[in-house]
């Protein structure tokens, strides 16, 4: 009689889970991927730090620099992998950093930067913002894939910039610059800053503009955590910058923002004007 009613009992549990799937497998999901979404940060600052060390030990070898480009490239793959992303590229394979060594992306999250690290094979340094080098582990990594700091607070030392990585530039390494100056917090593309194109028309070198799109939604600027989902990153037709002087940085910036705003998906009603003069 016992074990009847113990099978009975069973019996309406399971025919309640039944009439429930879904409820239960949700919740058990979410709560996973909330657990997940907080660990997996913090995984991430980890694997950089570990692996800062030996990219530093490396670049002091006699043949380190030829290895390191793959093993930042490496870095960006693991974040990349971490963070359980699936990544979706249009338009890269035409690419060439010879031709076109001034990448130009928007900026909506950190992971932007192994993202590109990783689709560039490590090849390219980025020109960042200096209070991100100040980032424990993050800024040394940044200097590690031998990028330039600018300071845009200080118009000097920022001209100062634009002129080192155009000398960065004319040794064959290329950049990738957020033109937005940081990432957004709206999940819309801010105004540019005109750093970028000074430089390019400085460098007199073609633009690739690259559209991101989907990491917003994955690390939210104003949260440290991070999920799981699609990005989609476009790599549109590159900008020729023969002819342009200075005084032609502003009608740059609004030909390679119009281009990114293409392959971002966002409506021209979303653009906002261009930001003020910046060097």
């Amino acid at each position: 009689m016992r074990s009847t009613k113990s099978e009975g009992r069973r019996t309406k549990g399971e025919e309640f889970l039944n009439t429930q799937p879904n409820k239960f497998r949700t919740s058990s999901f979410s709560l996973l991927t909330s657990i997940r979404s907080r660990i997996v940060p913090f995984i991430a600052i980890f694997v950089t730090g570990a692996m800062s060390i030996p990219g530093f030990l490396m670049l002091m070898l006699p043949k380190g620099k030829a290895i390191f480009a793959p093993y930042c490239q490496l870095w960006g793959w693991i974040l990349i992998k971490l963070s359980g992303m699936r990544i979706v590229t249009e338009g890269i394979e035409g690419l060439d950093l010879n031709e076109t060594p001034i990448v130009v992306a928007n900026h909506e999250s950190l992971i932007d930067t192994p993202l590109m690290a990783y689709l560039l094979k490590g090849k390219a340094g980025f020109l960042a913002k200096r209070s991100l080098f100040l980032f424990p582990i993050f800024g040394q990594m940044l200097w590690l894939m031998g990028s330039i700091s600018i300071d845009k607070r200080n118009r000097t030392k920022a001209a100062r910039s634009i002129e080192k990585a155009a000398s960065v530039l004319a040794k064959g390494r290329p950049m990738i610059v957020f033109p937005e100056g940081g990432r957004t917090r709206t999940g819309k593309m801010q105004p540019f800053k005109r750093g970028a194109f000074l430089l390019a028309i400085r460098a007199q070198k073609k633009i690739q503009p690259v559209g991101i799109r989907g990491t917003y939604e994955c690390m939210n600027p104003n949260t440290l955590r991070l999920y799981p989902g699609t990005v989609t990153v476009r790599f549109g037709k590159p900008i020729d910058t023969a002819g342009y002087t200075d005084n032609d940085r502003a009608r740059l910036s609004d030909l390679t923002r119009a281009e990114i705003v293409r392959l971002v998906g966002e409506s021209p009603a979303d653009e906002k004007p261009t930001g003020k003069n910046s060097p």
